[in-house]
């Protein structure tokens, strides 16, 4: 689903990177998550999974605002059919 919006953003030329970190992203996780989500299940409760992921989506969102370029169509679309 994530590669899907970069074939119509990115130039080709581009893709093969954004693929790579896609895919390097994908084999690097796992390891993390297993360890992390072993630690959690021995005690503490949701309340402080939730406020350990809260910086994360921060960090996500300000990188998606400032981050991410979008092109603006330059003319109106109409949808009335």
């Amino acid at each position: 689903m994530v590669k899907a919006p970069v074939s119509d953003r990115d130039p080709l030329h581009d893709r093969g990177t954004f693929a790579g970190l896609c895919n390097l992203t994908g084999a690097v996780r796992p390891v993390p998550d297993v360890a992390l989500g072993a630690a959690f299940a021995k005690g503490p409760t949701w309340r402080l999974i939730f406020y350990a992921n809260l910086p994360f989506c921060v960090l996500a969102g300000f990188m998606l605002k400032f981050c991410l370029r979008l092109s603006r169509p330059s003319k109106s679309v109409d949808l009335s059919y």
